[in-house]
This record gives structure tokens, sequence and C-alpha cells, in this order.
């Protein structure tokens, strides 16, 4: 499992509930929600940079 598998999962659930909120024409909670996917997309990102980084610096030290 991967570290930073909790931030992927977030992201995919905050961008599902906004798609039905503005399917459901509630243009101000879909709106809040856009928001938060952009963030839980960039936490998303970010925590798998810094788990790859990571990655790359123990298999140097190895060799």
């Amino acid at each position: 499992m991967k570290k930073y598998q909790f931030e992927e999962i977030t992201f995919w659930l905050s961008l599902i509930a906004c798609l039905l909120a503005y399917d459901a024409k509630i243009e101000w909670l879909a709106k809040i929600l856009a928001v938060t996917s952009i963030i839980n997309l960039v936490c998303a990102i970010s925590m798998a940079w810094i788990d790859v980084r990571r990655h790359k610096s123990s298999h140097k030290d190895k060799t």
C-alpha cells in the first residue's frame, strides 16, 4: 500500500462530491468542493513526490 494513498482517496471522493453537487445544481457547494478538490490534488501530488524522493535517496544509500 502506498503511503500517500489516503490523499489520493480524499481527492477522488471530494471530486465525486463536487460533481454530484454540480449535477444537483447546488452551485455554492460545488464551488466549495471544487476548491477542496484542488487542495486535495495538490496534497496528493506533493505527498507522492516526497515519497518518490525518499525512495530514490534510500536506493542511492544502498549502492
